[in-house]
């Protein structure tokens, strides 16, 4: 049953490419999104909850990202890991502290993606 949205959106996408462009994009992920309801309404309890914790997450993913590939520019720029953490730790952990994120969380993603382009 999990397959029928992909199925779906691949279909659209497929059938519509040729005549819409870009457009058959969008129209078939909306078109994957009436399966996945139907398919899945029994088990919705709260969707307004769902779909505000879900921009919220999107949000702070993407952000996230964001700064994962700007602390890897910077240690590729000064040519080391730790001159990258260094650079990225005193621009962005005030940043991040002062809203509360965990510092021990924080400086393992910077670790991990200051390696990137050591």
């Amino acid at each position: 049953m999990g397959l029928v949205p992909l199925i779906v959106v691949l279909g659209i996408s497929f059938v519509f490419h040729d005549s819409l462009k870009t457009s058959a994009l969008i129209i078939s992920l909306l078109g994957g999104i009436l399966p996945t309801y139907l398919l899945n309404r029994k088990y919705f309890s709260n969707p307004g909850k769902a779909l505000s914790d879900g921009t919220i997450g999107n949000t702070a993913a993407v952000v996230g990202f964001g700064g994962a590939i700007a602390v890897s520019v910077i240690a590729g720029l000064t040519g080391s890991a730790f001159g990258g953490q260094v650079v990225a730790l005193l621009l962005l952990a005030p940043h991040y502290i002062d809203r509360g994120v965990n510092t021990e969380a924080l400086h393992r993603t910077i670790a991990i993606s200051s390696g990137a382009l050591d």
